[in-house]
């Protein structure tokens, strides 16, 4: 009886083991007569938290979704699972039509925490659906017609936004306006060319 019970014990320590279990038993002087098993968690934890994640390619079809681009037109394409403070996030950077764009992903809700693209010019082109630009006479666009043309590509009603302001500015010899607001937890910030309403640069930043 005792060599069946040995053999038994064996066997399931054995068996456990291999699974990622902790083993323990419960004896006396004539050997163990209980065994229990002890799951281990850190084990199970670290598999279902990276089974949770967007994984790469979740996010950049969430960063091209976003910037209506297709994989096909991007260019200089990078991805990488990085670490920040409120956990971890998939860098995602790429070219796309003359634009670059940088989107910071939450890893695990695939929620866009930050976004960045920058450009000369945007242009016509239907991904981007720019503002059309309203200008005065003269060419020359107002700081309250700047504002508008942030507020329309943002999709956000000036109601909405707050810590609006728009400020004229002169960059490389360009004059242009910066519209900053925020909504909905996000700082947006908007430059505009001022003499024809082009979107230079746009940044979205969720802290």
């Amino acid at each position: 009886m005792k060599k069946f019970l040995f053999a038994v014990t064996v066997c399931l320590t054995f068996c456990m083991a291999m699974s990622g279990c902790s083993v323990g038993y419960i004896g006396g002087a004539d050997g163990p007569t209980a065994v229990y098993v002890v799951p281990d968690s850190s084990s199970s934890e670290g598999s279902s938290s990276a089974s949770r994640q967007i994984g790469e390619e979740g996010a950049k079809k969430i960063a091209f979704d976003n910037a209506g681009v297709e994989e096909s037109k991007v260019s200089n394409l990078s991805v990488w699972l990085d670490k920040e403070v409120f956990g971890d996030v998939y860098e995602v950077e790429f070219y796309a039509d003359g634009v670059e764009y940088d989107y910071e992903i939450n890893a695990a809700t695939g929620e866009i925490v930050s976004m960045d693209k920058d450009a000369e010019s945007l242009g016509n082109t239907p991904s981007q659906q720019p503002a059309q630009p309203v200008q005065q006479d003269g060419g020359a666009v107002s700081a309250d017609q700047a504002k508008q043309i942030a507020l329309e590509q943002a999709g956000i009603q000036e109601s909405d936004a707050g810590r609006l302001k728009t400020e004229h500015d002169f960059d490389d010899g360009r004059e242009i306006y910066e519209v900053e607001f925020f909504y909905n937890g996000a700082e947006y910030t908007y430059e505009i060319n001022a003499a024809d309403g082009s979107v230079i640069s746009s940044e979205i930043d969720r802290d």
